[in-house]
This record gives structure tokens, C-alpha cells and sequence, in this order.
């Protein structure tokens, strides 16, 4: 334990410049320093005693030379003659009748008595009087200071003892309320570290790193900002309104991004407005699709008027391509099922189409007007999602459990939350949540061991397609 634990809790001490608050390294160093001071004072090799007439013998202690001063004041103010000789031999102290000095007699006094006068000048003289008064004074201070280092001394002496005695503190973090990585409650400050890394590596999934970004930055095509409007050909890109000329950050490059986009969209609105035939804009089409049970059901929706027919006989071209590049094509004549709620359905199970993953349904739809023979052609797009997304999974670790919760997704879902030892082959404990809506799903597994290596993950199932997804490394504390 060291000294610099402990202040000092009593009032300042000018003297000797000691305040409250100081570290007990502090006072101590302070009165052990005005303790020198006292004893170099009374170090009696410090004093010459010369100047007494017919010479003295040296005094063997403090005691014995505040002695000796008091017979010499005595003998000047006419007291009887005090004893005058040496215990341990040597010349005998002359009787002080013969000491022609009175209490006005000026002396050379010793350099700890030398002080400032009131012009700024260093006074080492005193009268007899002045002198023993001065002495008797500072003898007396330095008792009372030593007693009173001594005191405090015990009293420290006591306290560090009992500091010593009682076992080191156990260091607790404190707990905070985190406002947005987790629910607002107080929480560990570990746990909220925990999920901001989490999220932070999910995020950083999701966007790219640092070098993906401003690799991806600069596809930007070169000279964009001197290129000509599409949409207004008299202006440049970088004149649009809100043009970034340098584009230094990911949010620079997409603003001129959407900006091209925007621009591309109002030349095509354009060509449709004046080019295209009039009654083409009579044909209005929505596309959806679902899957399920190996079958794909396509809905389509919308205003085709009558006198539109196909154009090809076989109707219009779907393609269908899984996440894996495997696709097929067919033909459907979209009138025959054109708002009907049972829609259409393909059976994909003799196909290279894969059930577990996403589809994209691409139909491009092209009629004929039979009356002004105006041919009119589309493109409908859906993207069907069997793959569910693995929800943003906070694992908070407690001594002897791991408490979780997520938010799920719309639709029907079962989530399995998995916990599993670090090296083990199969779970220890497993969780199941039905949900049909966004929901908050939260749980705890139990009866853990604390400081103990886990991993957790969730498993999402979508119709029978199931999605693994991330384990996730956790220890109880």
C-alpha cells in the first residue's frame, strides 16, 4: 500500500505550509523537514562559545547549554553565582561577577537567528535579553513542533496499518445507459463495448472497409462533372445543383450519384413524353411473386385495354435465375392471368433451379394495338427472398448465464438461438421463437459457468429453408 493512498484530513498548518488534502508521502516529508531544521539548531557543534570570557566548558547537551545561558543572564541581572565547575574536568566556568555584561551588552548571535529588519537589512546582533528571549522562544516552538510530529506520526503510523490489514479493493466498472446500441438501462460497461464492436463489425460487413469505399469511389467515370446533361444538354453535370466537383468520401460520391440518376431518369421521361406512342401509356403492369413448396406463384396486376394483344404468340418471356446463376426460360401469356388472385404458378422441382436460395423474376412484356398497330414493350422485375436475414443478434454475459435479444422480421419465422461450448460438437442448450411481425425477442440461458468460453448463434427458418447465421464468441464473466 503506498503512502500517496492516504491525505491528510486535518486543518492546514501554515507554519509549515501543510494543507488538507495533502498525501501523508507530502506531510511527513514536510515535518521530518522542519525536524532537521530543529535538530541542526540544536546541534550544539553549531554554536561558539568563545565569546564568553575566560571560556566555558562545552555543554554536553541542549538542556546543559540553555543551562548555561540562563547562569550567564542570571549573573548579569545580579543573581546568586550559579555552580561553576566542569563535571568531566577542564577549566572552570569564571563566576560570573566577573562578566562585565548587562541584559543591553549586544552579542553576535548564531546565523539561525539572524532576521530581515524593518529597511531590508540582515540583523546578526541581539542584546543579552533579545538573545536569551530569542532562544527560549525558538526552543520552545521546536518542542511543541516535535510533539506534534510525533503525535501525528502515531496517528499515521496507525492508519497505514490498518490499511494494510484490510485486502485490496476489487476493481468495478462502472455501468452506463446506452441510447441506441442497446435498451435503455443501465448496463455493464463491458456488455455495451461488446455490442458497439458487434455492431461495428456488422456495419463494416454491410458498407465495406475504408479502402473498399474509396476504391469504389474512384469507378466514378472519368470527367463526369464536364460531361453534358442527359436531360439538359446545355448544362454540364457539375452545374446541377449540389455537385460535388471533388469527391473525397463516400457521401460525395453518392450524391453525385443520385444526381446522374436523376438526370438519367428525366432524359427517359422526356423520350417517353414526346417519343413514344400515346396509347402505350393506356398499359399500366405490377409484378409479384411468392415461393413455396417448390412452386413459384407470379401476380400480375393492372390496366392492359383491349384492343392490345401479344405480340409474340407464345406470350411473354419470363426468366427465372436462383443466387447460384442457374435460370430458366418460359413463355406465359400474362392476359390469361392478369388480376386473378390465384395467379400463376411454376413448378421448379424438375428444373436446375435451386429451392434454398433467392429468385429474380424477370418478365418482359411487349402487346400490340391491334387498331394503330403501336407495338409497346416492358420490363417487370421481383426478387423473391427465401433466404431470411439474420437479425442483429446483443449477447450480454452475466456470471452465470448470457441473456439475448433481437428484433425480428415481418413474415413467418422461427428463430433458433443456439448456445454451444467453445470446442464442443453440439449444442448444450437450444431457444425457439415463432414470430409473424416485427417483434422484440429476448431470452436467457441459464445455469452457466462463470468465466467460461460459449458460442452462440441463431438459425432462422423461412418455409423450411433454413439460414445459418454467424456464430458469435462470448464468456460469462
Amino acid at each position: 500500500m503506498s503512502s500517496n493512498c492516504v491525505i491528510w484530513e486535518g486543518p492546514d498548518i501554515p507554519c509549515i505550509n501543510l494543507c488538507k488534502g495533502d498525501s501523508i508521502t507530502d506531510v511527513i516529508y514536510k515535518l521530518a523537514t522542519e525536524l532537521c531544521k530543529l535538530l541542526d539548531i540544536v546541534d550544539l557543534s553549531t554554536y561558539d562559545l568563545k565569546c564568553f570570557k575566560g571560556g566555558v566548558c562545552q555543554p554536553a547537551d541542549f538542556h546543559a547549554f540553555m543551562q548555561l545561558i540562563i547562569d550567564k543572564i542570571c549573573a548579569l541581572e545580579s543573581c546568586s553565582p550559579c555552580a561553576n565547575t566542569c563535571s568531566s574536568g577542564g577549566t572552570p566556568v569564571v563566576t560570573p561577577t566577573t562578566f562585565n555584561a548587562t541584559s543591553n551588552t549586544t552579542l553576535k548571535v548564531a546565523p539561525a537567528f539572524h532576521y530581515k529588519n524593518q529597511f531590508g537589512d540582515t540583523v546578526t546582533t541581539m542584546t543579552v535579553d533579545e538573545y536569551a528571549t530569542a532562544i527560549g522562544n525558538k526552543v520552545y516552538n521546536q518542542v511543541t513542533s516535535i510533539a506534534t510530529v510525533q503525535n501525528s506520526l502515531a496517528d499515521y503510523n496507525k492508519r497505514i496499518s490498518a490499511l494494510e490489514s484490510v485486502p485490496a479493493p476489487t476493481l468495478e466498472l462502472p455501468k452506463m445507459t446506452p441510447s441506441g446500441v442497446l435498451p435503455k438501462v443501465a448496463t455493464d460497461m463491458f456488455a455495451v463495448v461488446q455490442a458497439m464492436e458487434a455492431q461495428f463489425v456488422q456495419h463494416k460487413n454491410a458498407l465495406g472497409s475504408p479502402n473498399q469505399i474509396y476504391t469504389n469511389i474512384q469507378k466514378q467515370i472519368p470527367n463526369l462533372g464536364e460531361a453534358k446533361s442527359l436531360a439538359n444538354p446545355g448544362m454540364t453535370m457539375s452545374s446541377l445543383p449540389g455537385w460535388n466537383t471533388v469527391t473525397s468520401n463516400h457521401a460525395d460520391s453518392l450524391g453525385n450519384l443520385w444526381l446522374t440518376v436523376a438526370d438519367m431518369r428525366n432524359a427517359i421521361q422526356n423520350i417517353i413524353t414526346n417519343y413514344m406512342p400515346n396509347d402505350c401509356a393506356a398499359i399500366s403492369l405490377k409484378m409479384q411473386a411468392i415461393y413455396k413448396n417448390n412452386n413459384i406463384v407470379i401476380y400480375t396486376t393492372g390496366e392492359i385495354p383491349a384492343s392490345f394483344v401479344n405480340t409474340y404468340s407464345k406470350g411473354t418471356k419470363f426468366t427465372i435465375t436462383d443466387n447460384k446463376g442457374n435460370s430458366m426460360t418460359t413463355f406465359i401469356d400474362i392476359l390469361s392471368f392478369l388480376n386473378k388472385i390465384d395467379g400463376h404458378t411454376i413448378n421448379i422441382e424438375s428444373t436446375l433451379l435451386a429451392g434454398s436460395t433467392d429468385f429474380t423474376i424477370v418478365a418482359e412484356p411487349n402487346f400490340t394495338n391491334k387498331v394503330t398497330g403501336s407495338q409497346c414493350q416492358s420490363y417487370l422485375q421481383h426478387h423473391i427472398k427465401t433466404t431470411a436475414t439474420c437479425p442483429f443478434t446483443t449477447y450480454i454475459p452475466e456470471s452465470k448465464a448470457v441473456t439475448f435479444n433481437f428484433t425480428s422480421e415481418s413474415g413467418m419465422r422461427t428463430y433458433v438461438v443456439e448456445l454451444w461450448e467453445q470446442i464442443g460438437t453440439e449444442a448444450l442448450y437450444t431457444q425457439s421463437f415463432t414470430t409473424s411481425s416485427v417483434q422484440a425477442v429476448t431470452g436467457t440461458f441459464a445455469g452457466l459457468e462463470a468465466n467460461t468460453n460459449y458460442k452462440v448463434r441463431v438459425l432462422v427458418n423461412t418455409d423450411g429453408v433454413i439460414t445459418t447465421c454467424e456464430i458469435s464468441a462470448i464468456k460469462t464473466i
